[in-house]
């Protein structure tokens, strides 16, 4: 299904304080998420999601205006959309 205009799709790379970073595989945009997905508990945004965003003009950040489904999700850290995990653990308590 195409995109609405002016709409395009990045994937979350970081986030502070309610500061996104998307990247949409060329550049990384600074920006933030519409008012009613924060609002909304269940549309939690955690690195790794695939989202639809927009640019405002005015000053070249973004707008992240939706999540797409995840393929899973990680709570400890908040991450999602993985692909490959390893966990890595000692066999004996080194001195």
């Amino acid at each position: 299904m195409p995109l609405p205009e002016g709409t395009l799709q990045g994937t979350i790379l970081k986030g502070i304080g309610g500061f996104y970073y998307v990247s949409d595989g060329k550049e990384i945009i600074q920006g933030n998420a519409r008012r009613k997905l924060k609002r909304r508990r269940k549309d939690t945004i955690y690195v790794g999601d695939e989202v639809e965003y927009e640019i405002r003009p005015k000053d070249r950040e973004c707008i992240i205006t939706k999540v797409l489904p995840r393929r899973n999700i990680l709570k400890r850290p908040p991450v999602s959309n993985l692909d490959t995990l390893v966990i890595v653990s000692s066999a004996e308590t080194p001195e």
